[in-house]
């Protein structure tokens, strides 16, 4: 049975794109590598959009779910 890979945060996919960015800013690597490098930086591009998204998604929730509490709280003191 094979291990599933682990979800790299987004912290260390930024950084992998970051060295990938250098890399390919360097115009020291051959044109395969370059191929290579910019195939792994997209790819790299949409799982920190992902990441980006599922965390505003997330924000919101939170934030919903605050405005919510408090409106309900807010109710109880009129009630009282």
């Amino acid at each position: 049975m094979t291990k599933p890979k682990p979800v790299s945060s987004f912290r260390d996919n930024l950084a992998e794109l970051e060295e990938i960015t250098q890399a390919l800013e360097s115009e020291t690597i051959d044109l395969e590598e370059a191929l290579q490098s910019f195939e792994r930086g997209s790819e790299l591009v949409a799982k920190l959009k992902h990441q980006l998204e599922a965390a505003q998604l997330r924000v919101q929730e939170i934030q919903l779910k605050t405005a919510t509490e408090k409106s309900d709280e807010e109710g109880l003191d009129k009630k009282i």
